[in-house]
């Protein structure tokens, strides 16, 4: 019984091993093959990193070559040999339609200029961008400029912008007479940045220094000469943290004629859109208006010295800032303008200042433990036989014209040594009104201030012309 069991095992065993027996005569089949296939794939892209490898504006290693090899979600990186040195771009401005991620060297070892011709960077809509640890310099936008004339004087953007330790300085965006960049005849948006249509803007540890936007001389119709926005016009969404904003303008054109005209405003930004600034810093800005231009509606209006928010077509602007400084920003108004409807000095009339720091003309503001303090509105003189201009607000103003609003809180900041001052009279004129040197209210404008100081700030009129009377100063701190 064991050997017949054991015999039975070994061969259970041999067929395991060498598969089942088929019957004798009983057709063999041949056992089944695994044969290997080989299947074309979708093509695969990963993102790579390339390098600028010198500082010409064109062919291989170039920054330019860089980008135009470059697909979406590509790195850029720059050689270590160009620290120190300066990109001029000679064959215009540097057009990006795709995705990049463009890290410099620092903003102190790598510059990007215009070279006083074009414009920086054009960013397409559609795209996100981080451009970082650069300066971009010397970027121009005038009436010949691609895309839009006189708008982003170093960057026009219509994609995600994140801009991360740079520096944008010496930028300019220059109205031309014979061109209307947004409907504004002669207008001039953005010096450093435009910020446009459906984008997003998202500044970080960055300072804008030393960039203007000019409007025209000589410009006739729609808003003729206007300027907004010496470093920033945004229209779209924009979020700017622990960053500086020194030295920039927006100034109104000359001898221009029209509605609106001839105004500059908004030194630092100009803001229509959607805009939150935290930890940051304004400083020795200016929004300046225009000479010897005429309209029915505030020729030479200089508002804003820091910051514009609202404007005619901003009754939906949102402006929040938070923990920053802002201090000897000025708007001033322009000299020997003319109304017909609205003669100096008037809210509405010619040679007006508002808003030394701050103009807010539509939407809503809010504002927490924040500093204003040593910003002036200066009214500018009038012409002969004409009153001087009117000031308000040396350092915030509410400012209804346009029916937007605007309704606004301050909360938790200081509002101090700020000046509002009206303008000079011409020969027999008198001199204007100043108006809140800390604060003013006007036309049905909502303010809230809670937990805050206003103190040591001052309203002055300005000199009567000879043969004329002195103006007056009302509401030191606020005016309502």
């Amino acid at each position: 019984m064991t050997f017949l069991l054991g015999k039975w095992l070994q061969a259970m065993k041999r067929t395991a091993a060498t598969g089942v027996h088929t019957r004798r005569g009983a057709k063999r089949t041949r056992p089944n093959r695994i044969v290997p296939r080989l299947e074309a794939l979708e093509d695969r892209w990963l993102p790579s990193t390339l390098t600028v490898l010198n500082n010409l504006d064109s062919g291989p290693g170039s920054l330019r070559a860089e980008i135009a090899a470059a697909q979406s979600g590509d790195t850029i990186n720059f050689a270590p040999i160009l620290a120190g040195q300066t990109i001029a771009l000679t064959g215009g401005e540097l057009a990006i339609t795709k995705s990049l991620d463009i890290q410099g060297l620092g903003a102190d070892q790598l510059t990007v200029s215009g070279n006083g011709a074009s414009r920086v960077f054009d960013i397409s809509g559609g795209v996100t961008v981080t451009i970082a640890g650069m300066t971009m310099a010397d970027g121009l936008a005038n009436g010949s400029a691609p895309v839009l004339a006189s708008t982003g004087g170093g960057i026009l953007n219509f994609g995600s912008l994140t801009l991360s330790s740079d520096v944008l300085a010496n930028n300019e965006a220059v109205g031309n007479a014979s061109t209307s960049p947004t409907g504004r005849v002669g207008g001039a948006l953005g010096g450093g940045v435009a910020n446009l249509g459906s984008s997003s803007l998202t500044i970080i540890s960055s300072a804008f220094t030393g960039n203007q936007a000019v409007g025209a001389d000589h410009s006739s119709g729609a808003s003729a000469g206007n300027a907004l926005g010496g470093a920033i016009i945004n229209s779209a969404t924009a979020s700017i943290s622990d960053s500086q904003f020194t030295f920039n303008l927006a100034q109104g054109g000359s001898d221009c004629t029209g509605s609106l005209d001839a105004t500059g405003t908004g030194g630092g930004i100009s803001n229509s859109g959607s805009l939150t600034i935290t930890g940051s810093t304004f400083s020795q800005n200016q929004a300046i208006g225009g000479n010897d231009s005429s309209s029915a509606i505030r020729p030479g209006f200089g508002g804003g010295g820091a910051i514009l928010s609202g404007g005619p077509v901003g009754s939906a602007a949102t402006l929040v800032v938070s923990a920053s400084t802002f201090d000897h920003n000025q708007a001033i108004g322009g000299n020997g303008n003319q109304s017909s409807s609205n003669p100096a000095s008037s809210v509405l009339g010619p040679d007006d200042a508002a808003g030394g720091a701050i103009h807010l003309s539509g939407g809503t503001a809010t504002i927490g433990g924040s500093m204003i303090e040593h910003n002036a509105a200066i009214a500018g003189t009038g012409s002969a036989g004409q009153n001087g201009g009117l000031a308000w607000g040396g350092g915030i103003d509410l400012f209804n014209a346009f029916n937007h609003g605007p309704t606004v809180s301050i909360s938790n900041s200081t509002v101090g040594h700020n000046t509002a001052i009206g303008g000079a009279g011409g020969p027999g004129g008198n001199g204007g009104d100043g108006w809140g040197g800390g604060l003013a209210d006007l036309l049905g404008a909502t303010l809230t201030v809670r937990n805050s100081t206003v103190d040591h700030n001052l309203a002055i009129g300005g000199a009567g012309g000879s043969g004329g009377n002195g103006g007056d100063g009302l509401g030191g701190g606020i005016y309502e």
